[in-house]
């Protein structure tokens, strides 16, 4: 993805030398890209991808200041960005589903012993009772 920006920019100033500040701002766009689709760091990525998809005032300045065209940036990281999303809300709901699992399994498992304690035994408990 850096190798994207920076292609971009040599065909944009293939005769203009790049100042400080906009290989900062290069880099800026470079590490959103890396969070968006290398990341394994769920909020990373997900700050990121909310960065980009909300095509701000600060990611356009951003976009401006490291010599790039906002809308382009956008287009080239939105399939990327939403292959992300898939994979985030897929890690999510499995984690759920085996949070759901466990706790059934726990509720059930407590819900038969009681069932066996409570039924074991039926004349020693109304024993105890009397």
């Amino acid at each position: 993805m850096v190798k994207l920006f920076q292609r971009k920019q040599q065909s944009e100033e293939s005769n203009l030398k790049r100042t400080p500040e906009q290989n900062l701002w290069v880099a800026v766009l470079a590490r959103a890209a890396e969070d968006v689709t290398k990341t394994s760091d769920w909020s990373e990525a997900r700050n990121a991808i909310n960065w980009v998809k909300r095509r701000g005032r600060d990611f356009r300045e951003v976009c401006a200041m490291a010599g790039r065209n906002s809308d382009y940036v956008y287009e080239k990281l939105m399939p990327k960005v939403t292959a992300k999303e898939v994979e985030i809300d897929a890690y999510f709901d499995r984690i759920k589903k085996l949070q759901d699992l466990g706790i059934m399994r726990k509720y059930g498992e407590r819900r038969e012993y009681k069932k066996r304690i409570r039924f074991k035994n039926p004349h020693q408990t109304q024993a105890h009772l009397q």
